[in-house]
Parts: C-alpha cells; structure tokens; sequence
C-alpha cells in the first residue's frame, strides 16, 4: 500500500471524483450494490452455505434467548425435525412449479430477460438456501442422539425460523418474477441497468486517460521529456541509411515471458528519486505509462538517459516503482451487455411500428447516456 502522495492511482481517482462527481454513488450504495451483486450471482451458494453452518454451529455452542419464545418439549422437537424436511421440499416442488409457469408467461421471452429476472429476482440465492435448510433438518435429525435435549430444541427452534422466513423469500421471489409479466417493467430494468453500465465504463475511460496525463505531466515537470517515434531513430549519427539505435530496442527482452500483469499503480516518489539521481547525467526521457491495463513483464526502461542503457541495477531499482497485480478473473460472458440489448430493442420496435410507448422509453435511455457522455467529456485542459 503507498502512501497518498506517491500513489498515482490515488490522486487519479481523487481528480475524478472531484471533477465528475455524477458518476460515483456514495459508500452505501456502492456497498448495497456490491452485496446484491455478489448475493445474486450463480456463485452464491458459498454465502448461503457458510451462513446455515454458523447457525447451526452457533445453535449448539450459544444459548440464544430469543428462541425461547416459542417453548417446546423435546418430544414435540422430535415429531418438528422429522416432518420440516419434507415439508420444505414439497414448498421447493410446488415453488419451482409457479417459477416455471410464470417464466413462461413473462413479457419478453429473450435470453436477456431472463438474465435480469434471475439477477433481480434473486432466484440463485433463495434456491440455495430452501436446500441448505433441508440439509439443515437431515443433519439435525441425524446427530440428535449425539447433542443433548437444550441443544437439539435450539437447533429445532433455529430451523422453524429459517422455514418461516423461507416463506418469505419464496413470497418475494413470486412478486418480483410476476413484474417481469409487464413489458415496462422489464424497460424500466433495462434502463437501470445500461445507465449502470454507462458510468462504470465512463469512470474506466476517464481513470485510464487521467492516468497517462498526470503520469506524463509529473515527469515533464520533474525535467524528463516524453520517448517518442523520433527518438527511436539515431538521426545524429545519421550515415546515408537509417537505422533503428541499440537504445531503443535495449527494452525489448526476447527471452521474456509473454505473461502479461496489470498495471496497478505507479510509485511517483521512486520516480522522482530516479530522476534526481540521474539529472545530472544528460538528458532524461520515460515512456508513456497507463493504469489498468495489461504490461508485459519486460525489461524495460521506463526512465532513462537519452543514448545509454540503464544497468541492471538501476532497472531493478526503477521497477520498484511500478505495483503490478494479477488480472481479474474472467466471469462467465454475459448474453449480451445491456447496451447491446438496448440497440436490438431500438432497431427491433422501431421496425414493427407498434411499441410506439416503448420505443419512447429506450428514446429517454438514449438522451440520459447523450448527456452523461457530455457531461463527462475530458477536454484538453482538463489536466
């Protein structure tokens, strides 16, 4: 972690922030939209799993006295755990039924409806948890000769919770799926979502160009001019053909790796230390360096005197001020992205002649993503 004034990445973002406000949400949403994203996804069975196993490990080893509202004897505990089981999976049955009948009826029958039902659903989680409570019951009704009588009750009343609160969600489940049955529904969730995706593309475009300029301006103001085409051609010691100088391929290592890392952050503060150190050696140039986006692990000089090549020394020092990390891992490829979908809408009923209400919604969609562009245009005297 660097500190605030050598991080690259931290003025990058404070300038953003100050200048295109519009396109941050403040800490809880952010942190809201996190958790429903995360909460929604295929994946969230892990959440879902470590949250039953708490309870259950909590119901044996904790005395919670809220459960004992509902006082019940250890004979009717045994008669509940062996009929909870069946029960929830005979809800799930019948769930799963009026899930599948009201897909069948929604507004649009396309592929990315069905992706936004099953985000804004929750369908994933909720399905995750009946069966990790089903689960729950089996194991309950399995180790209740190993526990003692305080404990299987509590585990019993933990679970009579859980299915309670299973009803639910299955209740929550049902009324947003029977939403998707209204074709404005299903535009209104759609504009939601390519405005969404418009600003986080906006604030990745903006990062990466603010990036590069305030790389370069920070290193023209410390004395350093920027490597360009032209120095790559050793024009001084020109005699009658040109030829390409030693020093401007001393970055390329052939016996490099063709991995690639992304480039986090920028360490300004060993910069300048390079800099300094080397000034008084002649004339100083770097290359253009832009965060977030894939570079080659290469030997390369990213500072350097015009016409020598740094020793190895000197690139293992400089290196020091470039924090790499590992990219992202690929998701699973979406259907299509919410602008896309939004472009076939447009093209589709603009054809037919007849969703005329519709097509004046995607219009509205067009003007807000018109005057967001707009306004978060980054002119030349921006830096």
């Amino acid at each position: 972690m660097l500190l605030r004034k050598n991080s690259l990445r931290y003025k990058v973002n404070s300038l953003i922030k100050k200048r295109h406000s519009n396109l941050f949400a403040s800490r809880y949403d952010n942190l809201l939209s996190y958790v429903r994203q995360e909460v929604s996804s295929p994946n969230a069975w892990v959440y879902i799993i470590c949250l039953v196993v708490l309870l259950f490990i909590g119901g044996i080893i904790l005395d919670f006295n809220v459960l004992n509202i509902i006082p019940i004897k250890l004979d009717t505990a045994q008669k509940i755990i062996d009929q909870r089981a069946s029960n929830i999976a005979t809800i799930m049955s019948i769930t799963l039924v009026v899930v599948g009948f009201l897909m069948n009826n929604i507004a649009v029958k396309e592929s990315f409806s069905y992706q936004m039902l099953f985000k804004r659903s929750y369908f994933y989680p909720i399905i995750y948890l009946v069966l990790s409570v089903i689960a729950y019951f089996f194991v309950v009704s399995i180790l209740r000769d190993c526990i003692s009588s305080v404990q299987f009750i509590r585990l019993v009343l933990i679970g009579t919770y859980m299915a309670l609160f299973i009803l639910f969600v299955i209740g929550y489940l049902f009324k947003r799926i029977i939403q998707f049955t209204n074709s404005e529904k299903i535009v209104s969730l759609l504009h939601d979502e390519v405005i969404k995706e418009a600003r986080n593309n906006l604030r990745q475009s903006l990062f990466r160009e603010y990036s590069k300029d305030l790389y370069r301006d920070f290193m023209q103001q410390a004395g350093c001019d920027e490597y360009n085409f032209m120095d790559a051609w050793d024009i001084s010691k020109f005699t009658g053909s040109f030829t390409v100088s030693d020093t401007a391929l001393s970055g390329i290592d052939e016996e490099a790796s063709d991995e690639k890392r992304i480039l986090y952050d920028i360490n300004l503060g060993i910069a300048l230390k390079f800099v300094n150190r080397k000034m008084s050696d002649g004339r100083l140039v770097f290359k253009g360096l832009t965060l977030d986006i894939p570079l080659a692990r290469l030997k390369d000089d990213y500072v350097w005197i015009k016409g020598t090549i740094n020793s190895d020394k000197e690139k293992k020092y400089m290196r020091k001020m470039l924090v790499m990390k590992n990219p992202p891992p690929l998701r699973i490829k979406e259907v299509s992205t919410p602008r896309e979908y939004l472009d076939q809408k447009l093209e589709e009923w603009s054809s037919d002649g007849k969703s005329t209400k519709k097509l004046e919604q995607l219009l509205g969609t067009y003007r807000e993503l018109y005057k967001m562009k707009v306004q978060n245009t980054k002119s030349s005297n921006d830096v």
